[in-house]
């Protein structure tokens, strides 16, 4: 970071924080994931139709997505279907969230004027990201049994995921 001038360093302090901002994101999609495959599917046959689902999945993702982060991984932690470990790295989560989102840089604003504090900020962003990147994978990890039992394998999310690269690469998603 020496090396960068003041303007490149801000640059990657931005950079970085946004990564972090990004990855929380993500973690929350791995949480309403892991919701819809423990409180959603195990309803899909009171569906009369395809149509009677799609809409029903439609209602509990935006439903989901309306609610903050730290109600998502209390409905998570209360539906039982994550660990112990997990739910507390959860709660870990949602504090470095909160303080991301609403003060980390009202209350680390002096720190851009030496290096050691922009170092701090680099760091503090780029721990957030790991965490929030760990728990998102454990999550994902401890339902991919939930989803394997409704029929959808990781084969079949490598194929999604191939498939959206692709499309986004063609300039079509």
């Amino acid at each position: 970071m020496h090396s960068l001038s003041e303007n490149d360093q801000a640059k990657e302090l931005y950079a970085h924080y946004g990564l972090a901002m990004y990855t929380s994101n993500v973690l929350e999609h791995s949480i309403v994931n892991a919701l819809v495959f423990i409180k959603l599917f195990p309803e899909r046959d009171t569906c009369f139709s395809r149509q009677e689902w799609e809409d029903k999945y439609d209602c509990f993702y935006e439903a989901a997505f309306k609610k903050t982060f730290g109600g998502l991984v209390t409905q998570l932690v209360k539906s039982g279907g994550v660990s112990e470990e997990i739910s507390c790295d959860l709660k870990h989560a949602i504090e470095i969230i909160n303080t991301l989102a609403h003060k980390f840089f009202r209350d680390r604003d002096k720190d851009f004027f030496y290096i050691n504090g922009r170092k701090f900020i680099l760091e503090y962003s780029k721990s957030a990201t790991l965490l929030f990147h760990n728990i998102g994978q454990q999550i994902d990890n401890e339902t991919a049994h939930l989803a394997e039992k409704y029929g959808l394998s990781q084969s079949y999310f490598e194929e999604m995921h191939r498939n959206y690269l692709l499309a986004a690469k063609a300039g079509t998603y």
